[in-house]
Formats: structure tokens, sequence, C-alpha cells
């Protein structure tokens, strides 16, 4: 996911990083290049090496499940950016055609000790679906549509061992409580 503002605060996710590189060795667990690793781009002359400008490798914190990375104790990997870009595509992290259909703009929010994080900034319905999945149950969410940068509609929502317990919705959000509590019992 590229919005850098469902991520931690850098200097969190620098700790995260850290600790995970040391948890793991310094090394991909896929193909156990070590971090920081000199690399040459053939692609473009240095006149100090015939192989190519150098380059470091370093390695990349990836969250096993896509939509956990708000989530500072979410399961990670600790990948070369190579890898990183195969665990995306083998998990299928880009947009599917079920339901790929546009729906504007919708913020989703959940309170995550005591906090109110960023879950998810999406497009596609999809990417609703699949965020809401990821909240473990007993979670606490808000969902705010929005239109040409106004919020047309604000839902709040408690994840359940059935689905989805709606607690308030407004606006465009009316019965898209409904709507997922059907997505996630694969009603539709």
């Amino acid at each position: 996911m590229n919005n850098h503002k469902v991520y931690p605060p850098r200097s969190i996710w620098q700790v995260m990083r850290e600790e995970a590189l040391a948890r793991v060795g310094y090394r991909c667990e896929l193909c156990g290049l070590p971090d920081a690793s000199l690399s040459f781009n053939e692609h473009k002359p240095h006149p100090f090496y015939p192989q190519g400008k150098p380059y470091h490798l370093y390695l990349q914190l990836a969250h096993k499940q896509q939509y956990q990375t708000w989530n500072r104790e979410a399961e990670t990997l600790v990948l070369c950016p190579s890898c990183h870009r195969k665990f995306d595509v083998q998990h299928q992290r880009k947009k599917g055609v079920k339901r790929n259909a546009p729906v504007g703009l919708v913020v989703l929010w959940v309170w995550y000790k005591g906090q109110r994080c960023l879950a998810a900034e999406v497009r596609f319905f999809d990417d609703v679906f699949h965020t809401v999945a990821a909240f473990s149950t007993g979670f606490l969410f808000e969902v705010e549509a929005e239109m040409l940068t106004c919020v047309v509609g604000r839902g709040r929502y408690r994840r359940s061992d059935t689905g989805v317990e709606v607690l308030r919705e407004s606006g465009v959000c009316k019965s898209f409580g409904t709507l997922l509590q059907e997505v996630l019992q694969g009603v539709c």
C-alpha cells in the first residue's frame, strides 16, 4: 500500500523495522540477502565501477496481512525489495475484478489502544471489504464516505464474531453495515 498515512509514524516504524531485522539476523526471510547489500545498476555507467552505478538494497518490513499496516503488533516479514514485490503478487495484493467498482473515497478508521488510527483510504469496494475483514473481533471502526472532498456519510461499527454490528450510520452510509455483513458472511 503506497499511502504512508496508514502506517505508524516514521519514528515508530523505524523501531519496528530494527526489531524485526534483529529478530531475523538482518537477512531477507525468503532469499537470505543481507541488509544494505551492495548492488550495481548495469544500465547506469560509473567511472569507478565497470558493473555500473552502485547502490544499496535495504530490507523492508512487509505485513503478512495487507490491511494491518496501522496495527503495531501485526505479523510482519523482513524482505528484500524483490521478494517483497513477489510476496505482494503471490498474495494478490493488487486490484481484483470481483467488486472493483469505484466508490469515491472511503476512509476507514479503527480504534486501537484508545486512539483513532487511519486504517485505510480506499476507492474500491474490494478494498473496503478486505480492510474490514482484517479487523479483529471487538474492534470498533468508523467509515467516512467522501465525494469531491466532502464527507457525505459516516458509520460507526464493531467487528463481531458473526460480521459487523452497526452502532450508528448517517448519509450515504445508511444500510452500509447491512452490505458489509452480507459480504463478510458470503451472501454476496
